[in-house]
């Protein structure tokens, strides 16, 4: 039973990613961004035509993001059986997915929300409430690059006969990790790559989070198999 609870949990966390994702480009409008560079003016009417999309998409998030915290549950509980004593790394990983959770994702929504709530606001008190939401789903790169570290540490740590990871996706994370890196310099910028909506700042960052989140999902699906078919043969 444990073991399709643990199954359940991490669909959880892969539907929250959809919808967070869907909230973001169909209702907020917000894949691409606007640009950093974007006057005053223009992000104000961008909020006023995009209000109601933008509030429901916001909502969207709140809601779906609860969804992540059994797939993150469920990564530390396998990492609590992969550590020789302690856990200190699943603790470690639950107490950083949470704060992932709260700062990019919660904190922003309200962001957004607050600044499409009343579009009566000037343009600049809009275009600090988006420039705020913006730096805050970025910034917490370091928050994401610990988070896989602390996976591949696990896997380097785990000398069971049958590992429940491969060792291949420990060297996997920390490539990923790299990738998180350039996010950390949009304050910098307001125009070009390293902006919060160029390739290495956005795109790069986005697509990195993909494809770690989609083979790590993948990978618990297969190690709670693998565990549902040692108990039935025990």
């Amino acid at each position: 039973m444990h073991n399709d609870l643990e199954k359940a949990g991490i669909w959880c966390g892969i539907v929250s990613a959809v919808l967070i994702f869907v909230g973001l480009g169909v209702f907020m409008h917000f894949i691409p961004p606007p640009s950093p560079a974007t006057g005053a003016h223009e992000i104000g009417n961008f909020y006023r035509e995009h209000s109601t999309g933008i509030r429901i998409g916001g909502i969207l998030m709140l809601a779906t993001s609860a969804l992540f915290i059994p797939f993150y549950s469920v990564l530390s509980a396998h990492l609590q059986r992969m550590e020789p004593h302690g856990s200190p790394l699943a603790k470690a990983q639950l107490m950083i997915a949470a704060l992932a959770l709260f700062m990019p994702i919660a904190i922003t929504a309200v962001l957004w929300i607050v600044a499409a709530y009343r579009v009566e606001r000037s343009d600049e008190t809009i275009q600090l409430l988006n420039d705020i939401g913006w730096m805050l789903f970025f910034t917490p790169v370091i928050a994401g690059l610990l988070q896989v570290f602390v996976v591949a540490a696990a896997i380097f740590a785990d000398v069971s006969p049958e590992p429940r990871f491969p060792r291949w996706f420990a060297f996997y994370s920390i490539w990923i990790g790299i990738l998180f890196l350039p996010a950390g310099l949009l304050p910098m910028f307001k125009t070009g790559w390293l902006a919060w909506d160029g390739i290495l700042a956005f795109w790069l960052g986005i697509t990195a989070f993909g494809i770690w989140f989609i083979p790590m999902a993948v990978l618990l699906l297969k190690a709670c198999d693998r565990a549902t078919i040692r108990e039935r043969a025990a």
